[in-house]
């Protein structure tokens, strides 16, 4: 085990015992139908823990982070990191992901950071 795993399951436990259970809910379109002139989408969830935070206003610049934004610190520990096409549910709340962070020192994911939206 190296010391980015290590830290990876510290900050895993510490999400775990202080965050709360975050659903990513992965998209994935699937063939066009020109039948009905749309995509499939199928969908598969995974259970990760996290922790949310509102940005503080000083970062809202009303472009990138809008008013109302909140950002997610999120374990990567037995989950896929969510892109811009997934979802995340936290509270019974279906958030759109905006953007994420990955902290990957040596190549190894200890920690995501991802903004969210309603």
């Amino acid at each position: 085990m190296t010391l980015y795993t290590e830290l990876a399951t510290v900050a895993d436990e510490l999400l775990a015992e202080l965050g709360q259970s975050v659903t990513i809910r992965h998209r994935t379109a699937g063939a066009y139908d020109p039948a009905t002139g749309s995509v499939t989408v199928t969908t598969s969830d995974e259970a990760g823990y996290g922790a949310v935070f509102d940005y503080d206003t000083k970062h809202i610049d009303g472009t990138m982070i809008v008013r109302g934004d909140k950002y997610v610190l999120l374990s990567p520990v037995g989950i896929t990191a969510p892109d811009t096409d997934d979802r995340l549910i936290i509270g019974g709340v279906d958030y759109a992901v905006i953007g994420i962070k990955t902290e990957a020192p040596a190549g190894t994911a200890v920690l995501h950071t991802v903004q969210i939206r309603r």
